[in-house]
């Protein structure tokens, strides 16, 4: 797949009549739009659309088929809702959704898609790829070649830049924040991983220099992190609301990898007690991370950020700083958890030269009582 293929670009938020249904795989889909389109009839307004939400190991893939209509549209059996903005990669597939020669089917153009991404260290966003069928048989009939799919991935890098610009105005005015995000129209919708590395890199670099306290610097950052899935936070909340006891919970956590696939521990030996945090290493190339001895390529695949994990490699300086990005994965675990936000800590990273990345969670001492 060329660049020219792939764009980059913001989807505005749209009504629809919804509805949650289970598919063994992506050349499924189709059928059931189809099936959609006819139940919601004149009411469906644009080309409809499917997110893949979520993979159960026992129904498959869980997907939200979303048919726009306007908001006063009712059809049994399906939720008016709006379907929220998003800043996606998107790319068009021409031709049939399966069942022609390897290559020329939907899935085909889906993985090269993720194979564009991966090759070009994009940050692939978190919220739900999209498919949105915009020319099918209710077009061209049987004439399958013809059919148009628009593939779209959630991309994290615009999102990563406005939540920076916003947490930088918001501690330290408008002008350190033209300060701090200076350049970044030169990497508007560029696919090359060096240029992007180093704005990302500088972007930090002079938000270290921005006039502003510890605290603010780090939150700043910490609100930059990935969405942590809100399926997952609830699981985590009904655990810990079962079992009632914050002690009790961390030792569910330690126990229980499906609900929390990290390594954690209460230490309370301190002025302060701490809940370490290990994050799960690596997550993207487990076979390369086991493939190697060497300890520059093992932090390299251990680090979880494609827009800066390069810098591994070359020697490029990282700032102390960035890491607080990850830390505030584990902000949004716990003040969904207990309803509070707490401060979380970066005591190691392998962007800093160690061998792992641990983050530290002050708790009060009142919550262990």
């Amino acid at each position: 797949m060329d660049e020219q293929d792939v764009l980059v670009k913001r989807v505005e938020p749209v009504w629809a009549l919804t509805k949650r249904v289970y598919v063994d795989g992506i050349g499924e889909l189709a059928g059931i739009v189809e099936v959609a389109r006819k139940e919601v009839g004149s009411q469906l307004v644009s080309p409809p659309l499917a997110l893949l939400l979520e993979r159960d190991e026992e129904k498959g893939i869980r997907v939200e088929l979303a048919m726009p209509a306007n908001r006063s549209a009712r059809r049994r059996g399906y939720t008016l809702q709006e379907i929220p903005s998003d800043h996606v990669l998107s790319a068009v597939h021409v031709g049939p959704y399966r069942g022609d020669e390897e290559g020329k089917n939907l899935i085909d153009t889906v993985r090269a898609v993720w194979g564009f991404i991966g090759e070009h260290q994009l940050l692939a966003g978190d919220n739900p790829s999209r498919y949105v069928f915009l020319e099918g048989p209710e077009v061209h009939g049987e004439d399958t070649k013809l059919y148009r799919t628009e593939i779209q991935v959630s991309y994290h890098l615009p999102v990563w830049q406005a939540s920076l610009e916003t947490g930088v105005r918001r501690a330290a005015g408008d002008d350190a924040a033209a300060a701090v995000m200076a350049g970044q129209q030169e990497i508007e919708g560029s696919y090359d991983a060096d240029s992007i590395r180093h704005w990302v890199l500088g972007a930090v670099r002079r938000l270290d220099e921005t006039p502003m306290g510890e605290p603010s610097r780090d939150g700043v950052l910490q609100d930059c992190a990935h969405h942590y899935p809100q399926m997952q936070l609830q699981r985590l909340r009904e655990a810990y609301d079962e079992i009632g006891n914050l002690r009790s919970f961390i030792d569910r956590l330690r126990e229980d990898k499906a609900l929390f696939p990290g390594t954690i521990w209460l230490d309370e030996s301190g002025e302060r007690p701490l809940v370490y945090i290990q994050r799960s290493v690596p997550p993207w190339n487990r076979e390369a991370y086991d493939a190697t001895d060497d300890p520059v390529e093992k932090r390299y695949h251990s680090c979880f950020c494609v827009m800066v994990r390069e810098a591994i490699r070359t020697g490029e300086p990282v700032s102390p700083s960035f890491c607080n990005c990850s830390g505030g994965w584990f902000v949004q675990m716990w003040e969904a958890v207990l309803d509070r936000r707490l401060p979380v800590e970066v005591v190691e990273s392998v962007l800093r030269g160690d061998d792992r990345c641990l983050f530290a969670v002050p708790i009060p001492p009142e919550l262990l009582c």
